[in-house]
């Protein structure tokens, strides 16, 4: 997974808790926050249950 080091760069690209425009791909883990986008599996496991989720929006071309 990407993790994201810079928390004021999740809330204005992520935008956590802001519902449609949050992005689906945003995760905490372990470690903080992390990007599931780079990781096919977990993308496709999102794509896949976006239409029941309330976070919808594809806000990057994901974390490295």
């Amino acid at each position: 997974m990407g993790y994201i080091k810079n928390n004021e760069y999740v809330m204005n690209t992520c935008k956590p808790g802001q519902m449609e425009k949050t992005c689906r791909y945003l995760m905490m883990g372990p470690k903080g926050w992390e990007c599931g986008k780079t990781d096919p599996k977990t993308k496709l496991m999102f794509d896949q249950k976006v239409a029941s989720m309330s976070a919808k929006a594809d806000n990057c071309p994901g974390v490295k």
